[in-house]
């Protein structure tokens, strides 16, 4: 019958999504464990060779030391994509948001009180039960859509955006940024963005500690040369 929708073409309800958001959260997780299975195997590998260089008396090939070796892996691999998971899940949205120096839009500023607007009206108009909204202090034109820290979504849009574009144009940019919301993309995009956040966060961390070491030696240097300058 002509102008009835298929299954396939009615927009899915907010169930359907966030059904479609865990298996796509789970199949994450799963390659994130083979991921960490296959590297944590290799170095478990290498260990336990090199026992076997240092300790005539240790055989790997022995069925013994493959058990030992396979649930040495297990274990390691389980425990460290849990923690590396969970922990992008809890932490790493708000890491971003941090780092773009994100914040809500304010109602007294005509400019984002349209973004308000138009986040409230496409909300209403995609079955979504809430879209939440942000902006980013930047004077480039973008837009991006993510699961907020406690797994609503929502819609960031940059100040140089919202001084730009007209209110028909902004539309356009919070409904296709709604629409990666609907197809799912966004779960995977701010899930992979959260990983690599745990990765960038042990960057920092190292760079500081080297940072701070060199400070400290330069400190000790420059107290040397202050009390023994010859």
């Amino acid at each position: 019958m002509k102008g009835k929708k298929t299954a396939s073409e009615r927009p899915s309800a907010y169930w359907e999504i966030q059904g479609k958001q865990a298996r796509l959260s789970l199949a994450l997780f799963f390659m994130l464990f083979l991921f960490y299975l296959l590297t944590s195997g290799i170095l478990t590998g290498i260990v336990f060779i090199t026992l076997g260089f240092f300790l005539p008396t240790f055989n790997f090939l022995t069925p013994g030391a493959l058990l030992k070796f396979a649930i040495l892996t297990l274990v390691i691999s389980t425990a460290v994509t849990m923690l590396n998971f969970f922990q992008a899940k809890k932490e790493g949205v708000r890491y971003i948001l941090n780092n773009l120096g994100a914040y809500y839009p304010d109602p007294n500023d005509r400019y984002h009180l349209m973004f308000i607007n138009v986040l409230e009206e496409m909300k209403l108009s995609s079955g979504l039960p809430e879209l939440k909204g942000y902006v980013l202090p930047t004077v480039n034109l973008n837009s991006l859509s993510l699961l907020d820290v406690d797994g609503r979504p929502a819609v960031a849009v940059t100040e140089g955006l919202l001084a730009e574009a007209s209110r028909d144009e902004l539309e356009a940019v919070v409904a296709h940024e709604t629409a990666h919301i609907l197809k799912g993309d966004t779960q995977v995009l701010t899930l992979v963005c959260s990983l690599a956040a745990f990765y960038e966060k042990l960057f920092s961390a190292s760079q500081t500690k080297d940072e701070d070491f060199r400070q400290d030696s330069l400190f000790q240097t420059q107290k040397q040369q202050t009390w023994s300058p010859f």
